[in-house]
């Protein structure tokens, strides 16, 4: 009989979701994870949109996890910096900020029949093994434009977003 061993688990994206996955499966004593992030850290979308003006579209409470609620935001629908520091302190606080590798442009996950692991593949070679996969990359990072805008040049179609990960089955 094989020896046991912790399941080993990769998250790919640091943003809120990546963040509630990482504090949900440390809760129930999962402690071997691993968070592949493209960008320098957490925060997903606050960390990667700091253009002016850039806030939150809905009622601000609404970024505040439920174990770790804010009540004191600034405003209603609250500035990117503020949302960005909330998400830093949560991450610090729960000790997500030490499980990420950051600056990961991760290129694919394949799953293997005979091992039963994945392996999660980088831009720039590096590979990861895995019993776990969670995919938390997010969409709201992709820019784009309105269709319907106009310019001097005409219109501009929305702008494509970028491949962040495929994902490949392997089997034999």
């Amino acid at each position: 009989m094989a020896a046991e061993r912790d399941l080993e688990i990769l998250i790919i994206g640091a943003g809120f979701g990546g963040m509630a996955a990482a504090i949900e499966l440390q809760s129930h004593g999962l402690t071997n994870i691993t968070i592949l992030e493209r960008d320098s850290g957490v925060g997903g979308t606050w960390l990667q949109n700091s253009y002016p003006g850039a806030a939150c579209d809905v009622p601000s409470h609404m970024y505040s996890y439920s174990f770790a609620q804010r009540r004191d935001w600034s405003r209603l629908c609250s500035p990117q910096d503020e949302i960005l520091e909330y998400a830093q302190g949560v991450a610090r606080d729960y000790g997500v900020d030490r499980l990420v590798e950051p600056n990961v442009d991760v290129t694919g996950c394949a799953w293997d029949d005979d091992t039963r692991r994945w392996t999660v593949s980088a831009a720039d070679g590096r590979t990861w093994e895995a019993d776990a996969v969670i995919i938390a990359t997010g969409q709201l990072h992709h820019p784009a434009c309105s269709r319907s805008s106009s310019t001097s040049q005409g219109s501009r179609p929305a702008a494509a977003p970028s491949s962040r990960s495929s994902t490949s089955s392997r089997s034999r």
